[in-house]
Order: structure tokens, then C-alpha cells, then sequence
């Protein structure tokens, strides 16, 4: 990790993607008039990945809906697993990288989704965030960095216990109520 935070010393994504999600989020809450969770419905005209639309040709759709949440604790746990796993990604890829490692997950986690099922309408930065614990792993397994076994040992315990419970979590508070 000394070696990581002397190469990257500061990480600056991490927290702009942070407080943009969370100013996106306060903007929806306070003009959509709700502060717990937000209808499937009125999430639409903000950008979310409502298949038809998406499908008709908004194809940003796939793009935005990275930076929608369903409320307030949907935000809570996407935030907080970003700000826990993100900061070392960041480090390990630095902050460009990291950044099209976000958006090109959270993209193509939205463009699954619409092939899964080009009906449902969802919002959410868990597949972006799944793209960077994907890439920590992928990091961490591979021999030629000299991760010493501890440490990996210790981070896919801790990467995979806390991924595991957060997005059981989310995906149950998201998909409850986001089919339009």
C-alpha cells in the first residue's frame, strides 16, 4: 500500500464521483418532492435506463443512469462501497484509468441490463462499481505485481464479504419498485 499511495499520493476521482452522485441524487429528491425512494416513473425524464427509450435510440441513457439512485440508501451503499474500494483502485490504476475503468463498467453494466430484460427501468452505480472491484481483484491475482499472499489474502476476504452483502442489499432496494 506504501508503495501505491507513494505513486498516487492523492485520489481525486473517487471523491468527485462521490459528490456528483450525491448532488444528482439531491437535485431528483428535492424536484421530484421525495426523500426515501424514488418511483421508477419519475426517474425517467432524469435519464434512467428505461429500455424502450434506450432501445429507440437515447442510447446516453446507458451513461446517465450511472449517476441516478433509486434514494437515499441506494446512494448510501453504492457511495460507501465506492469510497471503501475505489480509493485503492484508483491508486492501482491511477486516476484516468480508473475513471474509464467506471465508465465503461457502469456502460456496459447498463447495456446488459437492457439485454436482460428491455423493460425494466434501472438506475445505479453498481455495476461501475462492480467493474472496479473486478479490476482490483483481477490486480491483486495477478502474479507479476508481487502482491505478497497476506495481502491478497486479506483483500478478497474483505472484497468479496463486503461486495457480496452491499449489492444483495442495493439490487433488492433498487429492483423493488423500478419496473415501469
Amino acid at each position: 500500500m506504501d508503495q501505491l499511495i507513494e505513486r498516487h499520493p492523492r485520489i481525486h476521482i473517487v471523491p468527485a464521483l462521490i459528490w456528483l452522485n450525491i448532488a444528482i441524487t439531491l437535485a431528483v429528491c428535492i424536484f421530484n418532492g421525495g426523500w426515501f425512494f424514488q418511483e421508477g416513473e419519475t426517474l425517467i425524464p432524469w435519464g434512467s435506463n428505461y429500455g424502450p427509450l434506450a432501445l429507440q435510440g437515447e442510447c446516453w441513457r446507458l451513461a446517465s443512469a450511472i449517476f441516478l439512485h433509486a434514494g437515499p440508501l441506494h446512494l448510501f451503499i453504492n457511495m460507501y462501497t465506492l469510497w471503501r474500494f475505489g480509493g485503492l483502485c484508483e491508486r492501482i490504476f491511477g486516476p484516468n484509468l480508473f475513471l474509464v475503468i467506471y465508465l465503461v463498467g457502469g456502460i456496459c453494466a447498463s447495456g446488459f441490463s437492457l439485454l436482460w430484460n428491455p423493460q425494466v427501468n434501472s438506475v445505479g452505480a453498481s455495476g461501475a462499481i462492480c467493474a472496479i472491484l473486478g479490476a482490483t481483484i483481477a490486480y491483486l491475482l495477478d502474479y507479476r505485481n508481487d502482491v505478497p499472499s497476506s495481502v491478497l489474502t486479506e483483500e478478497l476476504k474483505s472484497l468479496g464479504a463486503f461486495r457480496g452483502a452491499c449489492f444483495r442489499l442495493s439490487d433488492r432496494q433498487c429492483h423493488k419498485q423500478h419496473r415501469h
